[in-house]
């Protein structure tokens, strides 16, 4: 009963993967990347014609990367990491003397909050309140500015340094899920990944975010595979209780790590075939964890509220679901909506997590009232979030102008980058949907179980609430060790 619960629930999660990435695939076939007549017939032929490039050159470069693997500075494992390292600091690092980008918009704001923390100042107000998790990165980011100067130039150096801390937690979960060939290419597919060289310009949360996903999956897998005592279990899984919020500090995204974390371990400890007193002794740690977690994030809420003056809303979901379920504006940002969320602002006494609520009641009502219209609005938000990659040239035009300096136009090359881009994630994403499905036939892979989890997870959130295409950015990681696993073989 126990093997086939664990068996069934792996191939669920497989399946269901790949159910998903085929849907991804679709999504891309019809993005409309390829633009260059009048004639819808030309345009999408030219669009199968790029898919099919980009399929043709991934496995091309798989193959390429075999003999590669066979030089022998490659067999020790420090020149792997350091490759790894060097590759992801060094593209960056030139890409963010080529371009120059003003903060604009979410991106504006996390520096805005960073300079007045490094002052001293209270900043954020009712915003923060509304959105706790846009206080998190912004009080990292202030410890650089009060050590250094509140210069972008910072921020930007210290999202590269995460960039190449989530390329190295990258290659060990790689290395634990198959071999070491799969965590170097997985960490390498990170380092050279288009569209994260180019918002490695911006001040954005998603490099922070990502590693800390990352690490908090390497790390649970590292504690809970070793045989410790009850108490050394406990305190361990205290540690990765703190992990997981801090990382939902950063993006409110707590909720899923802990769902996936806690399918994981509830598969752990049947496939451990104890009896029923030992399983329940085996939840103890992830008792502790869970009430690591919550006490953290409620401490990290009420350390908020104090900075701010206002309490924090305890489950902000409110706004991103009434923006999701917006048909109009296909689930994404709107004016319209952000003008609801300014009325209730306004309204006396201030309860952030009273307007949170009042939103969700609307987001139902909008659900209600739309009819078989959701079905649309959830193929097109899922389209937003998988069809493209290329969101971040967006906002690379929105942040160029007269007072920027750089040397490369975004704008004049427009088109140029979004091909670059999308190219590369096609390829990637391409090999991904070829490794899972080689894993359909072979035997269960907790990490690889809890890493498509994660995925499916991302998905879902995104499916309901506010989405955007760089909402994906962490699921890079996942697409990149599947793209591994396709030709290195697991063990």
């Amino acid at each position: 009963m126990k093997n086939t619960f664990r068996w069934t629930l792996n191939k669920l999660v497989v399946t269901g993967a790949c159910a998903y990435v085929l849907l991804i695939l679709l999504f891309m076939l019809n993005s409309g990347l390829v633009r260059v007549s009048g004639n819808v017939l030309l345009n999408k032929s030219l669009d199968v014609l790029f898919f099919t490039v980009a399929a043709v050159v991934g496995y091309g470069v798989l193959l390429l990367f075999e003999k590669v693997l066979n030089l022998r500075m490659l067999n020790k494992e420090y020149a792997r990491i350091l490759i790894v390292v060097l590759m992801t600091l060094i593209t960056r690092l030139v890409w963010i003397h080529i371009v120059d980008i003003t903060p604009k918009s979410d991106f504006e704001l996390y520096n805005t909050l960073a300079e007045a923390f490094s002052r001293g100042e209270a900043a954020g107000g009712k915003y923060v309140a509304l959105f706790p998790h846009t206080f998190g990165y912004p009080f990292i980011l202030a410890t650089v500015y009060r050590i250094f100067s509140p210069d972008k130039y910072f921020a930007l150096l210290l999202n590269i340094l995460f960039e190449a801390g989530t390329g190295v937690v990258l290659y060990y979960l790689g290395k634990m899920v198959s071999n070491w060939k799969t965590g170097f290419f997985a960490g390498i597919i990170c380092a050279l990944w288009p569209s994260h060289v180019f918002y490695s310009s911006i001040v954005c949360t998603e490099p922070l975010y990502t590693l800390l996903m990352a690490l908090l999956i390497f790390v649970y897998f590292k504690v809970s595979v070793k045989n410790k005592s009850l108490l050394h279990s406990c305190v361990l899984y205290l540690l990765l209780g703190f992990l997981c919020a801090a990382a939902n500090a950063i993006r409110p995204m707590g909720t899923l790590l802990v769902a996936v974390l806690g399918i994981t371990e509830v598969v752990r400890i049947i496939k451990k075939k104890e009896g029923l007193k030992q399983s329940f002794a085996g939840f103890v740690p992830f008792a502790v964890f869970l009430i690591a977690y919550f006490s953290f994030v409620n401490l990290t809420g009420m350390y908020v509220s104090y900075k701010i003056g206002y309490n924090t809303a305890k489950n902000p979901i409110g706004f991103n679901t009434y923006v999701g379920a917006n048909i109009n504006s296909s689930g994404m940002w709107n004016q319209s909506d952000a003008n609801v969320l300014m009325d209730f602002m306004k309204q006396e006494p201030f309860d952030a997590q009273k307007i949170h609520e009042q939103l969700l009641n609307l987001a139902i009502q909008r659900v209600k009232s739309q009819g078989t219209g959701n079905l649309k609005l959830v193929i097109k938000k899922n389209m937003i979030m998988w069809g493209r990659d290329d969101e971040v040239v967006t906002y690379m035009i929105a942040g160029s102008g007269d007072k920027t300096s750089s040397l490369l136009e975004v704008k004049n090359s427009e088109g140029l980058l979004r091909y670059i881009c999308n190219f590369y994630y096609y390829m990637i994403v391409i090999l991904a949907f070829g490794g899972l499905l080689k894993q359909c036939a072979k035997e269960d892979n907790p990490i690889l179980m809890a890493l498509l989890l994660l995925f499916l997870g991302i998905g879902a959130i995104h499916t309901v609430v506010e989405v955007h295409g760089r909402y994906h950015y962490s699921s890079m990681a996942v697409f990149a060790i599947l793209a591994g696993i396709n030709n290195f073989k697991i063990k």
